[in-house]
């Protein structure tokens, strides 16, 4: 019989903890991408990506994999840079991981905090049989990309191989993992890197653990560093607030379908017109321009799903009428929605 816990509901689910990406950013840096072509991303300074406590709209989560993959020509990317560092998590999480007893205690937290620093996913953890899953739901407003998911799964792995080495315990609790979306490259690729064996296009993403060891205590739980590493997780989550362009992204994301308008997002907020254009210039955007993308990523993401027809689709995206959206569609993609959504239905590499 299975049991599970229950994640945390999010608390901002169309904002990603920015600290979370660092490592991969300066991963591709490291391979030469031009520092320019990352602050245009994040509409920000490089010193100012590498602050603490910032959040930013999922959108440029997809803005920035979308870079990756451009530059790097590689649809692992996320992969390898999620190898090439010992964790993804902010250090807080990572210590708070590495302060609890159990693997079980660790993903405990992670669970709970998941939903706050990557607002892609929501986790739970569900006890079946002799195994236990960590299995990702992908609940924001935009589709995490399978780069996101290998860069957050290399991380979680990554604390899990620490906890395991610390604490001198021999063998890996990991079995098998689970991704949602088809394969983009070899299919050996993963399974290598991972140790583990590799299923695709499943149900929802997840980490297939031997309960045995998962719940295994191979470590004293420290208490006191556990309450303080708490304490830090919610002064996190109270001091990165988000910007006004993550606000506006935020309104869009709810309102697709009813045709968001600024003017409805300064009624709601209490503030002139002006002065949101103002400052949404000052933090990079235009309202035009961000509702244009989010249609544009969304549009994407819907195609992908068969069950939707095009009038659904775009019903979702707000459009009055299918012509609308085709003439848009055509814009971003060089074709029509119907012709792009059997294209990518064909087995290939996007």
């Amino acid at each position: 019989m299975a049991s599970q816990i229950e994640p945390t509901p999010p608390v901002q689910p169309n904002t990603v903890y920015l600290p979370t990406l660092v490592p991969a950013i300066d991963g591709l840096l490291r391979l030469g991408l031009a520092v320019e072509r990352i602050e245009a991303v994040f509409q920000r300074s490089l010193e100012e990506i590498r602050a603490p406590l910032v959040r930013v709209p999922m959108l440029m989560s997809r803005r920035f994999w979308d870079l990756a993959v451009e530059f790097s020509g590689d649809p692992g990317i996320g992969l390898e840079l999620g190898l090439s560092t010992v964790s993804r998590q902010p250090n807080g999480m990572s210590y708070l991981f590495d302060a609890e007893s159990s693997l079980k205690r660790g993903f405990e937290h992670l669970a709970r905090y998941m939903a706050e620093f990557q607002g892609h996913f929501r986790s739970e953890l569900v006890f079946r049989g002799d195994e236990v899953q960590m299995r990702l739901y992908d609940c924001g407003s935009l589709q995490a990309t399978p780069q996101m998911v290998d860069y957050v799964f290399a991380g979680l792995c990554a604390l899990v191989r620490r906890k395991m080495l610390s604490s001198g315990q021999p063998g890996s609790p990991l079995r098998h993992l689970s991704f949602a979306h088809e394969a983009l490259t070899d299919v050996s690729r993963h399974a290598v890197a991972f140790k583990a064996s590799v299923s695709w296009e499943q149900p929802w993403h997840a980490l297939h653990f031997d309960r045995e060891l998962f719940v295994r205590e191979v470590s004293r739980r420290d208490d006191a560093l556990v309450s303080r590493l708490q304490a830090l997780m919610a002064d996190i989550n109270q001091y990165s607030r988000p910007t006004l362009l993550a606000e506006v992204c935020d309104q869009i994301a709810h309102e697709l379908s009813n045709g968001p308008t600024l003017e409805a997002f300064c009624n709601h907020r209490h503030i002139t017109r002006r002065t949101a254009r103002r400052r949404l210039q000052a933090q990079g955007g235009q309202y035009s321009d961000l509702l244009d993308e989010h249609r544009r990523y969304r549009a994407y993401d819907l195609l992908k799903d068969s069950s939707l027809n095009l009038i659904e689709v775009t019903d979702l995206l707000g459009y009055r009428d299918l012509s609308s959206f085709s003439r848009a569609f055509q814009r971003w993609y060089g074709s029509s929605p119907g012709t792009w959504r059997e294209r990518f239905a064909k087995p290939q590499q996007r």
